[in-house]
């Protein structure tokens, strides 16, 4: 009986290692999130044998007779890794209420290493009062597929005085 609860006793210990270490691992893999980027920042992603940049070039802006703005973004992403690389980036506006606008995906195909491309997304913002919801606290993301099954996201600052009127 002894022997039988010393190794029940084991078993329990083993487990509950195995759970904490488990629990800790899992605790400790998940980082507080980084903060927003400037215009002017690239964001730098590695993983798994993939590494890029994706920065800002441009935001433009043109003003439709309805009151609504498109907002052009133009994206560069350089391939800082060893082997070619396809991207699909979609970036969005959210704004300091929350609302997402959004453009469709923008496809980088087959960006060799130590190249770059831009494409531009355009961004439809409503009318003048979501216009006005982009004075502060706005933020530009981006989320980036790969042929990685892991998604990317980087998020950059901005207020509707950093676009350009076109």
């Amino acid at each position: 009986m002894k022997k039988l609860l010393s190794a029940s006793l084991v078993i329990i210990s083993i487990i509950l290692c195995i759970v904490v270490s488990g629990c800790t691992s899992a605790v400790s893999s998940f980082t507080a999130p980084n903060p927003n980027l400037k215009l002017n920042q690239p964001a730098v992603f590695e993983k798994e044998g993939y590494a890029f940049t994706v920065g800002i070039d441009h935001i433009d802006i043109q003003k439709q007779n309805s009151g609504a703005r498109d907002v052009t973004i133009t994206l560069r992403v350089t391939n800082t890794g060893s082997t070619g690389t396809t991207l699909t980036l979609s970036p969005m506006i959210i704004d300091s209420s929350g609302n997402e606008y959004a453009t469709g995906s923008l496809f980088f195909s087959q960006i060799a290493p130590g190249y770059s491309v831009t494409k531009k997304g355009t961004i439809t913002i409503p009318g003048n009062d979501a216009y006005a919801t982009l004075n502060k606290n706005a933020v530009i993301t981006v989320r980036i597929q790969g042929a990685s099954p892991f998604p990317y996201e980087a998020s950059w600052d901005v207020d509707n005085s950093t676009f350009t009127s076109g």
